[in-house]
C-alpha cells in the first residue's frame, strides 16, 4: 500500500522504495555505486516533483514498485544486465518529473513556450528526459560517472527511450511491437524432442542487450508500470482513480477560466470521471497486459493476475453503475 508508505516515511516513499529496491538485488555494490551518492540522487529527484494531485512522488513511487515487482517475477532481473536494471529503475523514479499537472495537448493549445524548445508532440516526456538527465550529471548525483562509459551511455540511452514510451499518443505503437514479439513466439517451431532440455535440467539464458525484444520488455515493463494502479486491489484502485480524475478536473477548471473549450476527459463530472477509468481499462490497460502476457513467458503469471483484478475492479465500478 504505497499510500500507507506515504505515511509511514513522512510523504518520502519515493527514497524509500528506491533504497529498499537497489538493495534486494545487489545492484549498488554490482555497479560500484556509492549508497549515499545514489541517496542523494533519489532525494533530488522527490524534490524535482510538484504536489500535482496526480503525477506527484507517490505516483513515481507506486511506479517504481511496480517495475520492482515485473524484475523480481521469476527472477527476471537476475537475467538481465545490471545496467538495464538501473535504466528501468531509474526511468520509472524519473519518468514524471516536474510534472506540471497538464496534459501534452493543454500546451499545444495554448501554445506554451515548451512547444518552441521541444515541438508539438510528446512536449511532457521531452522534458522529463531532459531534466532526468541533467541530473544525473548534477555535482553529487553523477552516479552513472562509476560506471564504465558504454554502460552508463545505454543507461541514458534506455532512459530516453522508457520515458518517451510512458506518452500515450505512442501506446499503440509500443502495444504492436509488444503483440510482434508475441507472434514470433507463437509462430517459432519448437525443437525436436531430443534436443529439448528437460524441466529440471533446462537453464533459462540471459536476455541480449542488444537484442531488440529485450528492449522491447524493458520499454512494456515501464509503460505497464505506469498505469499499474489500475490493477491494484480496489481499495488503493480507487484512490488512484479519484487522484487522476481530480488533476483532469483541475486542468478542465483552467481551460474553462482561460475561454478555451474544456478537454472531454476533464469536464468536472465525478460520473463521468469514474465511466472514463472503468473504459480506460478495457480499452487500454487489459489488453496491454495481455499482449505482455503472450510476449514475454517470465511474466506471463503476474500479468495474469493483474488482468484478474482489473477485471474485478471493472466490475466493481459496474456494480456502482459506471
Amino acid at each position: 500500500d504505497i499510500f500507507r508508505l506515504k505515511h509511514l516515511s513522512g510523504g518520502h516513499c519515493l527514497i524509500h522504495m528506491a533504497d529498499a529496491a537497489v538493495a534486494s538485488y545487489g545492484l549498488l555494490e554490482a555497479l560500484q555505486i556509492p549508497r549515499k551518492k545514489f541517496i542523494r540522487l533519489i532525494n533530488a529527484i522527490e524534490m524535482g516533483y510538484n504536489s500535482c494531485l496526480y503525477h506527484n512522488k507517490t505516483h513515481a513511487a507506486d511506479v517504481l514498485h511496480a517495475t520492482h515487482c515485473f524484475l523480481i517475477e521469476n527472477d527476471l532481473y537476475k537475467k538481465m544486465p545490471w545496467e538495464d536494471v538501473l535504466a528501468l529503475l531509474l526511468g520509472s523514479a524519473l519518468h514524471d518529473i516536474g510534472h506540471p499537472g497538464v496534459g501534452n495537448h493543454f500546451l499545444v493549445t495554448i501554445d506554451h513556450p515548451a512547444t518552441k524548445r521541444y515541438g508539438r508532440s510528446s512536449i511532457l516526456e521531452q522534458y522529463h528526459i531532459e531534466y532526468a538527465l541533467r541530473l544525473l550529471e548534477a555535482p553529487g548525483c553523477e552516479i552513472l560517472k562509476h560506471m564504465e562509459t558504454a554502460k552508463s551511455e545505454r543507461v541514458k540511452t534506455l532512459i530516453r527511450l522508457l520515458i518517451m514510451d510512458t506518452d500515450m499518443a505512442v501506446h499503440s505503437k509500443l502495444e504492436q511491437a509488444i503483440k510482434a514479439v508475441a507472434h514470433c513466439h507463437h509462430t517459432t517451431p519448437p525443437l525436436p524432442a531430443q534436443q529439448q532440455d528437460s524441466k529440471e535440467d533446462a537453464v533459462v539464458a540471459p536476455l541480449d542487450p542488444n537484442c531488440q525484444e529485450s528492449t522491447i520488455l524493458l520499454r512494456a515493463i515501464l509503460h505497464a508500470a505506469d498505469l499499474s494502479s489500475l490493477c491494484k486491489v480496489w481499495e488503493i484502485h480507487i484512490q488512484w482513480s479519484h487522484a487522476v480524475i481530480a488533476e483532469f478536473c483541475s486542468q478542465g477548471d483552467l481551460e474553462s477560466e482561460m475561454g478555451l473549450p474544456v478537454s472531454s476527459h476533464c469536464v468536472r463530472d465525478l460520473s463521468q470521471g469514474r465511466t472514463s477509468q472503468k473504459n480506460f481499462i478495457v480499452n487500454f490497460v487489459i489488453p496491454l497486459y495481455e499482449h505482455c502476457r503472450n510476449a514475454f513467458p517470465s511474466l506471463a503469471n503476474l500479468c495474469e493476475r493483474s488482468i484478474k483484478q482489473m477485471k474485478s475492479n471493472v466490475s466493481k465500478w459496474e456494480g456502482l453503475g459506471y
